[in-house]
């Protein structure tokens, strides 16, 4: 079986492996195309030959609208259906996206288009968060016709596709490498409790509400606060007014390769995202890297939270001060506890979200069809 992948992602070479441990399964002939550069949040990423042999084809295509997802096209995606002639054609994107709707118009009858999504919101009923939402509209009513299957990452995006008439929808969720996600057992000697926040620093994240909570615990209590976005000025204005800037450190965004490393140093991890009409929290992959890490999870019930910790963490309303504290509180207090949440964290990630069972979800999808 030929499958044909275009996946913006898989321009860092960390996000390739799942691709090799899908055609390590047998029976697949993969060819991935990936962007030739790609501006990815915060830094410009430009494709890279890898020097080692690979199970697979790769190929860099030059796109427009490079590091807007939304409109994002692949200017030889045309050659590569007709040179590799697939079976599958798997487009890592939204139905409404602009490649989408390119894979949609180039692909004939006889391959099966499967497109990617994340959505948890119904931008049917509430509108799509672009500032062409008219032709996003129009661009989804096209897609979802022409394709055979979607994959979502979490349960909600299958509901509100099978609402409004498109159930072919499998529920894969995101995979995290456990051999590089492990736990390291640092040794620290100051005494302190570190709290840990890894991702975007944007509103809807709720990191302010991880500050406020700061005061009310006890002062060997810090945060370690990783990542880049529009609010961190203000968050240093917040935590110099609440007195506790000397307890809240601020370090830029890393990379995939450094994260375990950061990870290793948190006592616990908190998520503390909070929904908007047009957002709430669709999968939280730093939530999977810190349980394979061994490092009990806070996370609030937005969006899939609650559904990726499951047993092995503490789940609090969203916005509540109070539930956030008494979580942080309870793992500050219980060793025992943490330790247990630890253990069911790396065994739940073992169980269902390592690169080898998300592997074996996509392998039996693309199989089938």
């Amino acid at each position: 079986m030929k499958l044909l992948v275009v996946d913006h992602n898989a321009l860092e070479p960390a996000n390739r492996v799942l691709y090799k441990k899908i055609v390590e399964l047998g029976g697949i002939e993969l060819r991935l195309v990936v962007p030739a550069k790609w501006f990815n949040t915060f830094q410009t990423i430009k494709f890279d030959p890898p020097t080692e042999k690979l199970d697979f084809e790769l190929f860099s295509s030059k796109v427009l609208f490079s590091g807007r997802t939304h409109r994002l096209i692949y200017r030889s995606l045309h050659r590569h259906i007709k040179e590799f002639r697939p079976d599958v054609f798997y487009i890592h994107s939204e139905p409404e996206n602009f490649a989408a709707f390119e894979a949609a118009s180039l692909t004939s009858s006889s391959t099966k288009l499967v497109f990617y999504t994340a959505r948890n919101i119904d931008h049917i009923q509430v509108g799509y968060p672009y500032k062409l939402s008219g032709l996003h509209q129009w661009i989804e009513r096209f897609v979802l016709p022409r394709a055979s299957h979607g994959i979502a990452c979490n349960n909600t995006a299958r509901t509100l596709f099978s609402a409004h008439g498109f159930p072919h929808i499998s529920v894969i969720p995101l995979a995290v490498d456990t051999e590089l996600f492990q736990p390291r057992g640092v040794q620290k000697e100051d005494g302190t409790f570190v709290i840990g926040y890894v991702g975007r620093l944007e509103r809807q994240k709720g990191v302010d509400l991880l500050l406020q909570v700061l005061t009310q615990l006890p002062d060997r209590c810090v945060a370690r606060i990783v990542g880049d976005g529009s609010e961190l000025q203000s968050l240093k204005r917040l935590a110099c007014s609440l007195g506790i800037s000397g307890r809240v450190e601020f370090i830029s965004s890393l990379d995939r390769i450094s994260l375990p490393g950061e990870l290793a140093r948190f006592d616990i991890l908190v998520l503390p995202s909070r929904s908007t009409p047009h957002w709430k929290e669709q999968f939280g992959r730093v939530l999977i890297e810190s349980m394979a890490c061994g490092v009990p999870v806070v996370g609030s019930d937005s969006g899939e939270i609650p559904h990726v910790i499951g047993d092995a963490g503490l789940i609090f309303k969203e916005e509540s001060l109070d539930g956030l504290r008494l979580g942080c509180e309870r793992l500050l207090m219980n060793g025992q506890l943490r330790g247990d949440l630890s253990r069911r964290g790396r065994e739940r990630v073992e169980r269902m979200y390592s690169l080898e069972a998300v592997a074996t979800l996509h392998h039996k999808l693309f199989t089938s069809l």
